[in-house]
């Protein structure tokens, strides 16, 4: 965003699409209709399932910073599926390519870039070590501030229908000669830090979970027995965070592999559908595991729908006379 606010002479050399003919792919070649409508479909009903999740996690926030953690996330996360399920397959469909709406591209990517920076570097498994207190709202703000310096100083990630992704180098598919072209590195640490980093503290907060729930049977006459004692509570936190991990470290692993390796559809959709996956599954997820979350929808279900069954308590009968003039 710095270039094209500030060094605008620099974007437009490095972004010009003057002597590139967006037809010269044909615009088969540069849509994938049926993936698009399921991408889309799938973004609208994420959209409307996740609603009441956030819902349900505003009202809980403010007694749990685990919460808290999780309304920022919700946030973040429905700021993506309106990229990534609507946007993103729009663009598809029209097979758009960066040149088509360079300004629109660029500026959007810039969101991607900070979006999928922010929810990366904050999970909700790490709110029970780390966050409490202030230090949640430290923490929330270190991730936007660094989520801020992504949109504008890290060059965007740009659209393209021909690989169904978002990619780096603006005119992926058209010119294979980067030129000046000079490609950021932050962007390849965090995702390797990402890769690397998210399964091992997961393994770590398994093992700690696991010697958390070491209990003793002690009977006379015998040694002591050991044996591991999980709540369900328990299994079910680690499920969750698990899950929305595991959809974090292979979509980084598959755009480390993507932005420096020659393309392959199969992987830019799979890894498309991942990091959209990130934004969109976790209210399945909440709905799915999360007692407290799914009672709360269930009973703004019920209201909402009381509400359209019940008639207006304020209508007053009124019994008109017909007037005499005879009497």
């Amino acid at each position: 965003m710095e270039l094209f606010l500030f060094k605008h002479q620099e974007y437009e050399r490095l972004y010009n699409c003057t002597n590139l003919v967006i037809d010269s792919i044909p615009i088969e070649d540069r849509r994938l209709t049926i993936e698009a409508l399921i991408n889309l479909i799938l973004g609208i009903i994420y959209f409307l399932v996740y609603l009441p999740c956030l819902y349900s996690i505003w009202k809980q926030h403010w007694k749990n910073d685990c919460y808290t953690i999780l309304l920022y996330i919700g946030i973040v996360d429905l700021v993506g599926i309106i990229i990534s399920g609507f946007l993103h397959p729009i663009l598809s469909l029209q097979g758009a390519v960066f040149c088509s709406y360079p300004t629109l591209i660029y500026i959007v990517g810039t969101f991607v870039l900070a979006f999928n920076r922010c929810i990366q570097i904050i999970s909700p498994s790490i709110a029970k070590f780390l966050f409490k207190g202030m230090r949640t709202y430290i923490w929330l703000l270190f991730c936007t501030l660094y989520a801020l310096y992504c949109m504008f100083f890290i060059n965007p990630v740009l659209f393209s229908g021909i690989y169904f992704a978002w990619f780096f180098y603006p005119f992926v598919g058209y010119r294979e000669d980067y030129g000046e072209f000079v490609f950021d590195q932050l962007p390849s640490y965090h995702d390797v830090s990402v890769a690397i980093l998210s399964p091992l503290i997961y393994l770590i907060f398994a093992i700690a979970l696991v010697i958390k729930s070491k209990k003793s049977i002690i009977t006379p006459n015998q040694a002591p027995t050991q044996y591991f004692s999980i709540s369900r509570l328990e299994k079910m936190v680690f499920l969750q965070v698990f899950s929305l991990s595991l959809l974090n470290t292979t979509e980084c692993l598959f755009y480390i592999i993507m932005q420096y390796t020659t393309q392959q559809k199969w992987m830019t959709i799979l890894a498309e559908f991942l990091w959209f996956h990130i934004h969109g599954f976790p209210p399945i997820i909440y709905l799915t595991l999360n007692k407290t979350i799914r009672e709360d929808c269930i009973i703004l279900f019920k209201k909402l729908k009381n509400i359209n069954k019940d008639p207006p308590s304020n209508v007053v009968n009124v019994m008109v006379t017909p007037f005499n003039a005879n009497s």
